[in-house]
């Protein structure tokens, strides 16, 4: 099951969300405490500058990453057919292994565009 929550607003007024206040992810994403350690520079940064709403904007963007790789790696978990071939994937092309990890573990700065992902899921199906 899913453990994905997140609230609707992280900021009202002068109060600001951070950490699992704002939102949880799945622990087999392995992100929790990392996704609070982004949330906190970006909350900051906002705080040093007066600007909670660029805040609220950074987060919203960190979590919908978070969300995506939570549920592909759900996807992964729940399917033997399809974790073998992700498997087999990444065995002959450790490049695409590596372009996975950078995006899971630093999702901010080298997001996967929508033709790499279209093209990961060919190359799985074909794997």
């Amino acid at each position: 099951m899913l453990a994905f929550r997140r609230a609707r607003a992280v900021v009202r007024g002068n109060v600001a969300l951070a950490g699992d206040a704002g939102c949880t992810v799945d622990a087999v994403s392995g992100q929790g405490v990392s996704l609070a350690f982004q949330q906190a520079i970006f909350l900051g940064d906002a705080l040093a500058g007066g600007d909670l709403a660029s805040y609220q904007k950074a987060h919203s963007e960190l979590t919908l990453a978070a969300m995506r790789m939570t549920r592909l790696l759900l996807v992964m978990n729940s399917s033997v057919w399809l974790r073998r071939k992700v498997i087999r994937l990444f065995a002959k092309r450790p490049n695409v292994f590596a372009k996975m990890l950078v995006t899971h573990t630093q999702p901010s700065l080298e997001p996967l565009r929508a033709a790499e992902i279209a093209n990961l899921t060919w190359r799985v199906l074909w794997a």
